[in-house]
């Protein structure tokens, strides 16, 4: 063996805690050893990854060089890091859905040590259920979840149908158990979330006015407003905003109304997001435009979208830009092209399964430009 190898190996040796005196095999229900650190769960919508890693650096919430990885399931994107490289206490995301700590994890089998280790994290932190998200064949969910129930009352822990969560993430054959550290729910100003049946989610919101780029002075102008998730996203990022806001549903703009009451100067309106005229220019136009499934344009994807994009463009400040989230790509592709703009995918996601693209259109080209 070459020395330099010996040496290596010799301090090795010495690095290891001694081996105490009688040690043998261990005995059952000994006390689970902590893990060196746990891996930081951060889950996403599906397809927005992306967003939430940019996200996640500009708050410092994970260092610059950490590159997690990614996994996919039929309800969230997952970012995984080492505690090392997340520093959770340091913000709040409004992207994620959910933030958590997750000390027990592993590939395979889950071996009677995980066991051992999960029962003492559903006791330290008063978890009474488990809340599983599953995606792959190799772990079969209600045998697993079975087994699980079986093992943690042979462990002095039983589950309950209600009360805090611990969660079970499993992607192939890795597997992950974590408590929460952050809910999308608690994030300032989210209690004033509108329910209405089809609003926008506000992490989707959130990623979309984060895809913006606000800069400070925006006049920004939501077409299709709803009951305000989007507008309210906006200004949780950019407090100063004027925010002007459109819509044809009554009982929407009264919804409006309440929401941005604290904004600076709101302006909104009950009217045609294709024919309206704005009282300022507006930099951004961002909008979560009918699908057409629940609330559908009276002319088409096509007609409105392309009407909503030349009424923008008539009124606009040079420096404008549009953010917009839509399920018609090829009708989003022809407003852009009549409209003479650049038109680029910020994101390709499922919302309530729904495939959607949030798209990001600029002024300066002919021919619509693809990233």
């Amino acid at each position: 063996m070459p020395p330099r190898r010996k040496r290596r190996n010799a301090a090795m040796r010495a690095a290891r805690p001694p081996t105490p005196r009688g040690a043998g095999r261990a005995p059952e229900r000994a006390a689970p050893k902590p893990a060196a650190e746990p891996l930081y769960l951060f889950l996403t919508e599906p397809g927005l990854a992306a967003l939430a890693t940019a996200e996640l650096k500009h708050l410092k919430m994970i260092e610059r060089r950490a590159r997690p990885q990614r996994l996919f399931t039929r309800s969230h994107d997952v970012l995984v890091l080492p505690g090392h490289l997340a520093h959770v206490a340091q913000a709040r995301s409004r992207i994620c859905t959910n933030v958590l700590a997750a000390p027990i994890f592993g590939r395979g089998e889950i071996t009677p040590r995980a066991f051992d280790r999960l029962a003492a994290l559903m006791r330290e932190s008063k978890g009474r259920r488990i809340v599983s998200t599953v995606a792959g064949a190799a772990f079969d969910r209600p045998s697993q979840m079975r087994r699980i129930e079986r093992e943690l009352e042979r462990r002095g822990v039983s589950l309950a149908d209600a009360g805090r969560a611990v969660w079970l993430i499993v992607v192939d054959q890795a597997f992950y158990f974590g408590v929460e550290r952050q809910n999308h729910h608690d994030a300032p100003g989210r209690g004033a979330s509108a329910a209405r049946s089809g609003a926008l989610p506000p992490t989707v919101a959130a990623a979309m006015a984060f895809a913006a780029k606000l800069g400070a002075g925006e006049r920004v102008w939501d077409a299709t407003a709803g009951t305000g998730n989007l507008l309210a996203e906006v200004l949780a990022l950019s407090p100063d905003a004027q925010v002007m806001a459109t819509d044809t549903d009554a009982a929407a703009v009264r919804e409006l109304e309440r929401r941005l009451h604290a904004a600076p100067k709101p302006w909104i309106r009950r009217a045609d997001a294709a024919e309206v005229g704005l009282p300022l220019a507006p930099t951004l136009t961002i909008a979560n435009l009918p699908f057409g499934k629940r609330y559908e344009a009276a002319g088409g994807n096509a007609a409105l979208y392309a009407a909503v994009l030349a009424n923008a463009l008539r009124q606009a400040a040079p420096a404008w830009r549009g953010i917009f989230l839509a399920s018609d790509a090829a009708a989003m592709r022809d407003a852009a092209r009549a409209n003479g703009l650049a038109l680029s995918e910020v994101a390709q996601i499922k919302l309530r399964g729904l495939p959607a693209t949030i798209w990001r259109a600029e002024r300066g080209a002919s021919d619509v430009a693809f990233s």
